[in-house]
């Protein structure tokens, strides 16, 4: 499927241009239903549309980011445990080089980017549950997107919610992470946890740079919403990105048919804050490397 021309001309696109080197990001957060996995989708198919070679790496047996970027119309016969297990933890089991599991999407843009992906399933869970006490075993995964990233420009990966064998395993892989909110007090107690924890995140990853959090489900007409987001601006000041993702249906559908919502629905709201925050996290990436 060609991308769509989300950029009124070359010069638009080209002020995103970064400077060659592989970056790997995350949307993480210790909650289920935060919209991660639809913004690793959605997040990389904008970024295909620039231009850009983009991976996403699956890791949650879920497989929520690997539904909706195709599904059961690809053809995946690997995920990163196949890669990873060279101890023939999960039965059958041979391990395989990870350029192997590479599945190109049928997802493309004009400008020449590509979209491509790792997909997981139940044996993801699997082979989480005999290594979560194997410290060691956490470096796998970086060490095995070293042999790969010349191949891309970005690796997005999608990792459980919580601090599994997974979680960590990505977050010693990581560049930056962004971080889903949806407004709320209870949200807020669970995002709070998780600021605390990525103190220690740092220690283990001193490259690591939180780019920021941006507001998922947002409703501004709701009172909740308005002092949410009010009372995050004064206590957290420059935290949150401009754009936000608002409630939209047009998200669900989109994952249902394994279409990323930019090609889905272009011209829903959904489409339009996906496109605009992905121009933030550019620029956020743009600034930090500047500034070494």
């Amino acid at each position: 499927m060609a991308g769509l021309n989300i950029f009124r001309n070359k010069k638009e696109r080209n002020s995103f241009k970064l400077k060659p080197k592989c970056r790997v990001i995350a949307p993480l957060s210790q909650k289920g239903g935060a919209t991660k996995s639809t913004s690793c989708v959605n997040i990389a198919s904008v970024l295909c549309e620039m231009g850009y070679r983009v991976l996403v790496i699956d890791l949650d047996q879920q497989g929520h980011s690997t539904m909706g970027l195709g599904g059961d119309n690809l053809e995946l016969e690997f995920t990163m445990a196949n890669v990873l297990d060279y101890e023939k933890v999960v039965e059958d089991f041979d391990p395989i080089p990870i350029g192997k599991a590479l599945v190109k999407t049928i997802f493309d843009s004009k400008a020449g980017g590509s979209l491509w992906l790792i997909g997981a399933n139940i044996t993801c869970e699997e082979f989480s549950a005999a290594h979560y006490n194997k410290p060691n075993k956490k470096l796998l995964l970086s060490e095995e997107l070293n042999k790969i990233k010349d191949k891309f420009d970005f690796i997005i990966i999608d990792s459980p919610p919580g601090l599994d064998f997974w979680n960590w395993s990505a977050i010693f892989a990581l560049d930056y992470i962004i971080v889903p909110l949806e407004p709320g007090h209870g949200e807020m107690r669970s995002y709070n946890d998780f600021m605390e924890t990525l103190v220690q995140i740092k220690e283990v990853n001193p490259k690591l740079k939180h780019l920021g959090t941006f507001l998922t489900k947002s409703n501004p007409q709701t009172n909740i919403y308005k002092d949410f987001k009010q009372n995050f601006n004064t206590n957290t000041p420059g935290i949150l990105f401009g754009s936000e993702i608002p409630t939209d249906t047009k998200i669900k559908e989109s994952l249902g048919f394994g279409i990323p919502v930019p090609l889905y629905a272009p011209n829903s709201r959904s489409a339009k804050a996906y496109r605009a925050l992905t121009e933030e996290v550019l620029r956020r990436c743009q600034l930090i490397e500047a500034n070494g």
